[in-house]
Formats: structure tokens, sequence, C-alpha cells
């Protein structure tokens, strides 16, 4: 029996040549390729990385083009010691306008009534320091006991922020403070000595405990010799 034999579909040879304008609408382009046009598939919104990528790629831009022009990138401003101004200490020797500077100018204090008033504050308190302290008032500042002269500066510092070493490096404005009040007190106990009254007399250091003790800041005066010494320059 003679079956008739199967019809069978020839598969068409693809053409050669350039595709058709109908090839080319039916080509789909690769997601791979395109996956930065291709819009998330939630309503058409970039997604979250991709968002991410973008402040990346701007960030590296930024940074590249601030390299390029040797500049730093800004730093966002933060309050407290990261603002403060460093004041260099002046030349010459502190109380003489000619050959030297004015503390009070030096140290930035003299431009209103409440500055002034700090100052004098400033004074006040760190004089107490040396006292309490029992720094030699018949040696000069070098001639002090670095333990000592430490103890005066930490007090001073917690005292007064102002004092800050950011402000002031090397504390050299509690240094200048000391070193004046040394050098009038070896002036007041010479002329003691000259007329034979004793420089530790009874009177005097009544009347310095009258006045610590009249000061609100007692009790961080009396910290003063628990307190950790700090390393002093002169």
């Amino acid at each position: 029996m003679n079956s008739e034999p199967a019809n069978v579909t020839t598969a068409t040879p693809a053409k050669r040549g350039r595709p058709s304008r109908k090839d080319k609408e039916n080509v789909v382009s690769s997601p791979v390729a395109n996956h930065e046009n291709v819009p998330a598939a939630t309503g058409g919104q970039p997604s979250p990385l991709e968002d991410e990528n973008k402040r990346l790629r701007e960030k590296i831009a930024m940074m590249e083009a601030a390299a390029k022009m040797n500049v730093q990138p800004m730093k966002p401003k933060d309050s407290g010691e990261e603002n403060i101004r460093a004041l260099q200490r002046p030349k010459g020797e502190a109380g003489d306008r000619k050959k030297g500077f004015i503390l009070i100018d030096a140290m930035g204090l003299n431009k209103t009534d409440e500055k002034r008033r700090l100052y004098n504050s400033i004074l006040n308190f760190t004089r107490r320091c040396v006292a309490r302290a029992e720094l030699d008032l018949d040696a000069t500042y070098r001639q002090q006991e670095p333990e000592k002269l430490g103890q005066v500066f930490r007090l001073a510092r917690k005292k007064f922020p102002y004092l800050a070493r950011k402000r002031f490096p090397a504390d050299w404005a509690i240094a200048e403070i000391v070193k004046q009040y040394l050098r009038n007190q070896r002036k007041v106990n010479r002329k003691r000595k000259a007329r034979g009254v004793s420089v530790e007399d009874n009177e005097d250091e009544n009347d310095m405990d009258k006045h610590i003790n009249q000061d609100n800041g007692d009790s961080e005066l009396s910290d003063i010799d628990s307190m950790s010494v700090d390393g002093v320059q002169e």
C-alpha cells in the first residue's frame, strides 16, 4: 500500500542583506545595554539604587573638579572650638606699649565693656590661682615649678572657656598674666624687705584669704591640688 508523503514545510532561508523597516521595528532593545534609559517598573520613577548611583556620580565629579583646582571641598560648619580663631602672641614684652604689646588688646578683650569685664575677671581669678598653687613670689616665671604652672593653666582654662588653647596656643595669655603678677609681687616684696616688713605678713595673708572666700569659684579653686598637670611651655 503506497502512502502519500507527508507535507513537509521547508524553512525559508533567511534573507541576506540589510534588514527591512519591519524587522527594525520588531527589534527589542536590550535592557542591559540601555539600563540608564529604562525607567523602573513602578510608575516610571527611578529606583532608590539609581538615585544613589546618581548622587555618587555627582559627588565624585565635584571631588575631581576640586582636586584639579587644588581646592578642598567645603565642610559643614561646626559649633564650639572648631570655629575658634587662633591669636598668636605678639613680639616683645606684655605691658610695654613701645617695645612690646598691651595684653588686653592682644587677647581681643578691649573692644566692649563686657569683654573688659571678662578680662578683669580672668586677671583676678588667675592671680588667686597663683596664690593657691603656692608659686614662689620671689622667683621669676622660668624659675617656677612646671607642675604648679600647669595647675594654674588648667584651672584658668576650666573657669574661662575663652582661654582655650585653640585660641591661645601654648597658654601664652595665661602665662603673660602670671609673668606680670610675679613681676609686680617681686617689686612689692623688695620694698617690704627694704622697710623690714616680712613678706609673709599675717595681715597680707588674711587679706588674700578674704578675697578668695568672696569669690564664687571657691569650689573650683579647691580642686587645684587634685588636678592632673598639663605640659608647660615657656
